[in-house]
């Protein structure tokens, strides 16, 4: 199975590793993306690229660079 490109997933900013942050924490909500390519495993991580609005792009990359950004696979 396993994440593959045109995948629609939902990129959630994490308030902290492993913790999932919610709306009531001030945290902002999933974004709708589409992936886009998916490389090999590093480390715990997967790199992905997604699509997602122009808006988006700057606090998913940061979120995604300091390891605080979860996807949530949408059923296909």
């Amino acid at each position: 199975m396993g994440l593959r490109t045109g995948d629609r997933v939902l990129a959630v900013v994490l308030s902290a590793p492993g913790a999932l942050a919610t709306t009531d924490t001030g945290a902002p909500p999933p974004v709708r993306a589409v992936v886009t390519a998916v490389g090999q495993p590093a480390g715990n991580g997967l790199p992905v690229s997604l699509g997602v609005a122009p808006g988006d792009a700057a606090d998913l990359a940061r979120a995604g660079a300091a390891g605080l950004l979860a996807l949530v696979v949408a059923p296909r």
